[in-house]
């Protein structure tokens, strides 16, 4: 009995030995998962692209939007309306009531040139564009957010989303323009009324150039 025995312990005694030798093995079966990538990699990557595609898409979207230029586009085509109709009239010895279009900037004085006011206008109405840029780059944002929580609704998002905007942007350009609108028919009006009677042009004024 003991011959029998003795080789099965020392066995035993050696596989006990290496078993409390070799490293836990529970360390090396982790490994697979650990060579995985870890959610937070991904999801500082993902963030940091949605981040650049959103910025990306909404730059792109305001750009392309007609909606974006209605506002400087009315004021513009308002004031000269407004300034070409005034020229007539300063042909007949008419002064300019609008400080800001005459040479001492001063109210009813003689006007600057035809040139310089268009300058005028011009760099006025660009200047009008940044109610169109901030309203359509927030309308861009919540848009691409509703859709992604309703991609179902994604026609109706984007068809209130053109109405916003284009309410918006009427209102706006209506504001901004409205004086000059009304100015120019008063313009017509009186021009018409001078023709009328006969009233001779002042020598020396020059009219719309």
């Amino acid at each position: 009995m003991r011959g029998v025995f003795t080789p099965w312990r020392t066995i035993a005694g050696v596989v006990i030995a290496i078993g409390l030798l070799a490293p836990t093995p529970a360390a090396a079966q982790e490994l697979p998962v650990a060579a995985e990538p870890s959610p937070f990699v991904v999801d500082a990557r993902g963030g940091d692209i949605g981040q650049r595609s959103l910025l990306v898409e909404t730059f792109s979207r305001v750009v392309k939007d007609p909606t974006t230029y209605i506002t400087p586009i009315a004021v513009y085509t308002t004031h000269r309306l407004d300034w070409d109709s005034s020229q007539k009239l300063f042909a007949y010895g008419y002064l300019e009531a609008n400080p800001q279009y005459t040479i001492s900037g001063r109210v009813n004085d003689v006007p600057v040139g035809y040139g310089e006011g268009k300058r005028k206008i011009l760099r006025y109405s660009l200047s009008t564009i940044g109610n169109s840029l901030v309203n359509n780059a927030a309308c861009a944002i919540v848009e691409r957010q509703l859709i992604e929580r309703n991609p179902q609704h994604r026609k109706l998002i984007r068809t209130l989303g053109w109405i916003e905007r284009g309410l918006f942007n009427a209102y706006w350009a209506e504001k901004l323009s409205r004086n000059q609108r009304l100015q120019w028919q008063d313009n017509n009006r009186v021009l018409a009324d001078l023709r009328y009677r006969g009233v001779p042009q002042v020598s020396g004024v020059s009219g719309v150039q």
